[in-house]
C-alpha cells in the first residue's frame, strides 16, 4: 500500500495473505455477480497450488482484511520537539480481532460525531459495512486514490466515505445544490477545491453523488479530472500569479532543489493535486443512466476502483454474521 508503513512479513503465511487481500481489492472488487467471485476464488487457488504448493493453498484459502487505523498515536516521552503534533502510525496489517476493529471503529465515530458538530452519524458496524469501509480508507489513502462505489440508495456509500475520508484525517467536500446552481457555479466550486487541495496540500476527499448531476457536464469536467487533465486552463492568468505567490515560499521549503520559475511552481500546484485529491463517486446502478454514462465518460471508469454495495443482509441476520466473523478470527490467531 502506497505511503503506509507496512509491518515486516516473516512468515510465508503472512505474505499469502497480503497478496490475496490486495488482488482481491484490484480485481474482485471490480466483479459484478457472486459467480465471477466465485471463478476468481478459484482461479486464485489454483494457482498458489500451482506455483506454492498445497501447504499454502489451504493458508490462501483464509480470508484476512488488512488495515493502516488499528495503531495509538505513540505516548510522548518528553524528549519531542512538538509534543502536539505526535501523528498515528500507519502500519498495513491485518486484522486479528473482529471485535477490536468494531471498537476502533465505534471510537472514531464518536470522535466524528464530537468535533463535526451537525453531522451526526449513527451507523451499525456489522460485517459487511466494516469491509466496504476497509475498501474505501484502503483506496483513498493512497496518493491519487480515487474510487466509484456502486449500489442502491440507502446502501450506507456516503457515510462510509466521510467516515473512512475522517478515519484518514482528510476534510470531505461535497457541493452544495441550489435552485439557480449551473455549470458556472461547478466550475468555480471546483476552482476553488483545487486551489485549496494545492496550495495548502490538506488530503480531502471529494465526494460527489448521482443526486448532485444537475447538468451533465458535471460529469464531464469530473471525467476529464479523472483522464489526467486538471483543469489548469481554468485559472486566469491573474490566478495563477497568485497561487505562484503562496506556493514559492512553500517549494522552496520542500523541494529546495527545483528552480521556483512560474511552470515548475504550476507543475507542482498540480502534482500535489494529483496527490491529495481523492474523488470518491457514489452512484446507483438502478436503471439505464449509469450505463449510459459510464459508456460516455470512460474516465469515471478507467480512473476509478470500483466497489459495488451488495445488498445488505437481514437485520436478524446481522447479529449471527459478527458472531461468525469473530470466530473465524479468532480460529486462525
Amino acid at each position: 500500500m502506497i505511503g503506509t508503513q507496512a509491518a515486516v512479513i516473516s512468515q510465508p503465511s503472512a505474505a499469502i495473505h497480503l497478496w490475496r487481500h490486495d488482488i482481491s481489492r484490484v480485481i474482485s472488487d471490480r466483479f459484478v455477480s457472486e459467480d465471477d467471485k466465485k471463478w476468481f476464488d478459484t482461479q486464485m487457488l489454483a494457482i498458489v497450488r500451482e506455483e506454492l504448493g498445497e501447504s499454502l493453498e489451504k493458508t490462501a484459502k483464509e480470508v484476512k482484511y488488512f488495515v493502516d487505523f488499528m495503531q495509538d498515536a505513540p505516548e510522548p516521552t518528553g524528549e519531542e520537539e512538538d509534543e502536539g503534533n505526535q501523528e498515528t502510525p500507519k502500519i498495513y496489517e491485518a486484522i486479528s480481532s473482529w471485535d477490536n476493529v468494531v471498537e476502533r471503529l465505534k471510537g472514531f465515530l464518536e470522535q466524528y460525531n464530537e468535533i463535526l458538530r451537525g453531522s451526526t452519524m449513527d451507523l451499525v458496524f456489522f460485517p459487511d459495512a466494516i469491509i466496504n469501509l476497509i475498501k474505501i480508507s484502503r483506496i483513498i489513502r493512497n496518493p491519487g486514490g480515487n474510487m466509484m462505489l456502486v449500489g442502491v440508495g440507502g446502501s450506507g456509500k456516503q457515510s462510509l466515505t466521510k467516515l473512512a475520508s475522517f478515519i484518514a484525517g482528510y476534510r470531505t467536500f461535497q457541493i452544495t445544490l441550489t435552485r439557480t446552481y449551473n455549470a458556472t457555479n461547478f466550475i468555480d466550486d471546483l476552482k476553488a477545491l483545487f486551489r485549496t487541495t494545492g496550495t495548502t496540500g490538506t488530503g480531502t476527499t471529494f465526494l460527489f453523488t448521482d443526486q448532485d448531476i444537475k447538468e451533465e457536464s458535471f460529469l464531464e469536467s469530473i471525467n476529464n479530472v479523472l483522464a489526467g487533465g486538471l483543469l489548469s486552463a481554468l485559472y486566469t492568468g491573474d490566478e495563477q500569479s497568485e497561487i505562484i505567490s503562496e506556493l514559492v515560499p512553500i517549494m522552496k521549503r520542500e523541494c529546495p532543489k527545483v528552480p521556483p520559475t512560474p511552470d515548475n511552481v504550476m507543475s507542482w500546484f498540480l502534482e500535489r493535486i494529483k496527490t491529495n485529491l481523492h474523488i470518491v463517486l457514489c452512484f446507483s446502478s438502478v436503471g439505464e443512466k449509469f450505463r449510459s454514462r459510464a459508456l460516455k465518460f470512460p474516465g469515471l471508469i478507467l480512473g476509478c476502483t470500483i466497489n459495488w454495495f451488495q445488498p445488505w443482509p437481514k437485520a436478524e441476520d446481522v447479529l449471527c454474521t459478527v458472531t461468525e466473523r469473530a470466530r473465524e478470527y479468532e480460529s486462525v490467531k
